[in-house]
């Protein structure tokens, strides 16, 4: 029959690519440089089942990757890598690929935060006696490339012969400290995420010299039948606590006597 005709129909088959998101990091994370980050992908595939998917995740370009495998069966691929060691804003990039040709990439944007430098300190008095008050100052300001140092929260400890004391002020007071201790401070600056290094300077505590005794020779008119003596009137002292020996010189006419 000339009006006879039969119809071919070809089926042909699209594949889509795959769907997916970034759920961590967020956009408006600031982590801590070289600390790690949580990665987490949520994916979807119409044609291919997950374990067919690969995500490859890298930081800012393809040479910088971070992470590759393959998603749970529900579609969720969860990881952990390394924030940059340098302070800055980076983009994070994961690629979402099927095997047929199916890509897809998603980004966000984080921040790393820089840690701020150590301050350099000094305590003064350098040679400090008992009677001294302690007082630790900052002769350079701790760095931080993120911002400026008045943004800087600063964080002071003293230790005494090594144990960390209630002192976390600027100021240690003169009576806390002895003769022959070792005071230290710690300094260290905070940007709110992170501590920065640490700040030390240490002193010793020196000897003070005793307060002299107050004396008198006797008899007060001396004639050449007399013998001379000295009397205490007031003892001497010492605020550090140590035994006074006593040294007698005599002198006549403004010369030393030998005995």
């Amino acid at each position: 029959d000339d009006d006879a005709r039969s119809d071919a129909v070809d089926t042909v088959r699209v594949n889509t690519a795959p769907l997916a998101s970034i759920i961590t990091p967020v956009a408006t994370d600031l982590v801590p440089a070289g600390s790690p980050v949580d990665l987490r992908v949520e994916v979807s595939d119409d044609e291919q089942t997950m374990s067919e998917l690969v995500v490859t995740c890298y930081i800012d370009a393809a040479s910088q990757q971070v992470s590759e495998g393959s998603p749970t069966d529900d579609g969720v691929y969860e990881d952990t890598f390394t924030a940059p060691q340098v302070g800055g804003s980076y983009t994070f990039t994961c690629s979402v690929t099927d095997g047929a040709d199916g890509q897809t990439d998603v980004s966000v944007t984080f921040g790393v935060n820089t840690a701020p430098g150590a301050p350099v300190v000094a305590i003064t008095p350098e040679s400090p006696a008992t009677t001294d008050s302690l007082t630790v100052e900052v002769t350079q300001p701790a760095a931080d490339p993120d911002r400026a140092s008045d943004q800087l929260t600063q964080t002071i400890t003293w230790l005494r012969d090594g144990e960390v004391t209630e002192y976390t002020d600027a100021t240690v007071p003169a009576e806390a400290t002895e003769k022959g201790q070792v005071w230290s401070v710690e300094v260290f600056a905070s940007d709110g995420l992170v501590d920065g290094s640490l700040g030390v300077a240490e002193v010793t505590i020196q000897n003070t010299m005793p307060v002299a005794p107050e004396v008198a020779i006797a008899p007060s008119e001396l004639t050449v039948a007399d013998t001379a003596t000295c009397e205490i009137i007031t003892d001497g002292e010492d605020i550090d606590g140590d035994e006074l020996v006593l040294t007698y010189f005599w002198s006549l006419n403004g010369e030393a006597l030998d005995e």
